[in-house]
């Protein structure tokens, strides 16, 4: 019972950690589903967040500086050296001599422009390109930024080049950062030009810092030429990208100028712009379109706050995944407990019930063996039968014959358990039925096995002795089917009986069998027993065997039931701890002769009479054990 409900355990354990082990892949690969649905979806909102921020600062640099431009090319500015312009009052030329003074008609709107550009612009002046001279100024810098003629100095070529309205590359004075527009104005030779400052810081607050504030991450506008024309970091003002950008990002701006359009990658390993470093972020780029440049404004956010996002969700699904797994454990854990213990129930009264059957077979078993009171005077009989499951497979009789002698009988079937028990049922009828017709041993085997071959027992066989007493003629008459010869006490000891054994029992149906006669003692001691006496193992697995079965009863005397005893004692001795590999049966009967003056005669169809055997008649090495037997099939 407990090796079934172990196995039935072990079976429901596994079962069921499987499906734990299913479950929690499962649940790891639905984890993991879930958080890169969550991460790309995160990330779709943050690029179209990003993507929205980006355009709408593009659109307000944009915007800017088109302003600038319409109000510049609006105005229609008068050359100052065109015959046909008056001023009210003379221009401001700090880097020439004072101009003469006009007649008082305005026909340069200085201070229109002054108010229409204010706060836009940081510088607004008229110079010579050819001189370089500076003719006017409407507006000169307020705060620390570069001088007109550091302007002029540095951006001089541009200035004499140019024919149309356009706007310069971008220049970077000290930390002030400007973009120049120039406009050739309408005189007669158009040797003047307009020039507008814008200041790049005051995008730079305007709206890059709006984005910081907002914690956007870092913002950038960049120039066709990949410089950093403005930055939320203002250090970084004026660092050329192409040579001061890490490998990674230098190639997702690459790609996306070359496109042309708004545009989002994904740095999943952090750059390098100079000596700063940057993590992992997401770079959306957005042009910038004014007059004949194309700039782009860059927009950096970290991916940890994209992941941060999803964190908190994976976290929170995390925790309801963890909460079901905990549930179907908790649920598979009862559920195999449940039927573990409902196994371990239906086996405990499966095997009260077997256990029930078992000992009520075991009842009717020993009500076919015979009552030690049935027995005829001068013969002492003591038996055991000891089985090595619930139900034995051998078998034992004595009882009297018609003519008044006393049978023995003592059988083994192969095995034991219930298979073994009706076997041997079967066999101890037809014996006990048979024999008083035959009243001879070998006819009995004969027909015993002739009903058994006929019956088929599934390949089972059977050992059998029989043994008629006679104690008015003193003799024994005896015959074997495969069966170990009893012991016989030879006055010094006990002895194997010389005789021959038939084949078994069940085996071939013509078999022949042979009574063997042997002349009694006044007190004869007759030992049977059954293979599982002589096969007992100890525990190094040696076997008893006849010689130490014989041994052990050496210097055994006395009544039959003491020299039963002494046998179980010698097994249960030598076997220790181990268990009884097969049924175990001893029989052992005394026999008391009668007195007789004369020698009785035999009958003439009977063979001759064996005399009894002395001890140093018998040889143990003509002994028939155990192992002989299971050399010809049992």
């Amino acid at each position: 019972m407990e090796n079934a409900v172990k196995q039935f355990a072990r079976k429901v354990l596994l079962v069921h950690l499987a499906l734990l082990v299913a479950l929690l892949a499962l649940m790891v690969l639905a984890s993991r589903e879930v958080y890169h649905t969550a991460r790309a979806h995160t990330l779709q909102q943050a690029e179209q967040r990003q993507a929205l921020l980006a355009e709408q600062t593009a659109r307000g640099i944009q915007s800017l500086y088109e302003s600038v431009l319409s109000d510049l090319e609006l105005m229609h500015p008068v050359d100052p050296d065109d015959p046909n312009s008056s001023y009210a009052t003379p221009p401001v030329l700090p880097d020439s001599r004072p101009a003469a003074p006009v007649p008082p008609r305005q026909v340069f709107p200085t201070a229109v422009l002054s108010q229409q550009l204010e706060g836009r612009l940081s510088h607004l002046f008229v110079v010579d390109r050819q001189t370089l001279r500076t003719r006017w100024v409407g507006i000169g810098a307020t705060e620390s930024a570069p001088s007109i003629k550091q302007i002029v100095g540095r951006t001089g070529n541009w200035i004499k080049n140019l024919q149309d309205p356009a706007i310069s590359d971008f220049q970077l004075f000290g930390e002030r950062g400007v973009h120049l527009i120039g406009i050739p104005l309408n005189g007669p030779r158009k040797l003047n030009v307009l020039v507008a400052a814008i200041p790049v810081w005051r995008i730079e607050r305007r709206f890059l810092d709006e984005l910081n504030r907002h914690n956007v991450g870092n913002a950038f506008l960049i120039d066709d030429d990949l410089t950093l024309v403005a930055a939320a970091r203002h250090d970084l003002v004026g660092s050329s990208l192409a040579q001061a950008a890490g490998v990674p990002l230098k190639s997702a701006l690459t790609s996306l100028v070359s496109d042309n359009r708004r545009g989002t990658r994904v740095m999943a390993e952090g750059f390098s712009i100079g000596a700063e470093r940057f993590a992992p972020s997401l770079l959306t780029a957005q042009p910038v379109r004014v007059s004949d440049k194309r700039w782009f404004v860059l927009i950096s956010s970290p991916l940890s706050e994209v992941d941060g996002v999803v964190s908190q969700l994976f976290r929170r699904a995390l925790y309801w995944a963890i909460f079901v797994v905990c549930s179907m454990t908790a649920i598979l854990v009862s559920t195999s407990v449940q039927l573990i213990r409902g196994r371990a129930r239906l086996e405990r009264v499966r095997h009260e019930v077997l256990t029930r059957e078992m000992q009520e077979a075991r009842r009717i078993q020993l009500a076919w063996l015979p009552e030690r009171g049935r027995v005829s005077p001068g013969l002492e009989i003591a038996t055991v039968n000891h089985p090595a499951s619930h139900i034995s497979g051998d078998f034992y009789n004595f009882f009297d014959l018609p003519d008044g002698r006393t049978a023995l009988v003592i059988g083994d079937v192969t095995g034991h358990g219930m298979s073994a028990a009706f076997l041997m049922a079967t066999a101890q009828l037809l014996v006990r039925t048979g024999l008083p017709g035959y009243c001879d041993p070998a006819a009995c085997l004969a027909e015993v096995n002739r009903q058994l071959c006929i019956q088929m027992f599934n390949g089972q066989f059977v050992t059998m002795l029989i043994a008629i007493v006679d104690r008015d003629a003193r003799r024994l008459q005896i015959s074997s089917a495969g069966h170990p010869a009893p012991l016989v006490d030879v006055g010094q000891g006990f002895a194997r009986l010389p005789m021959d054994s038939g084949l078994l029992l069940g085996v071939e149906r013509d078999a022949k069998y042979k009574t063997q006669t042997f002349n009694l003692a006044p007190r004869t001691s007759l030992l049977l027993y059954t293979d599982g006496v002589v096969e007992a193992e100890a525990p190094d697995l040696t076997r008893l065997g006849v010689e130490g079965l014989a041994s052990a009863m050496s210097n055994s005397t006395g009544s039959s039931q003491e020299l039963v005893d002494n046998v179980v004692r010698a097994v249960t001795d030598f076997r220790k701890s181990r268990d009884l590999i097969d049924d175990m049966t001893v029989v052992c009967a005394i026999v008391e002769t009668a007195d007789i003056t004369h020698e009785p005669q035999l009958p003439t169809d009977s063979p001759a009479t064996e005399p009894w055997p002395q001890a140093t008649d018998v040889n143990p090495a003509t002994v028939i054990t155990g192992e002989s037997n299971k050399a010809i099939g049992f």
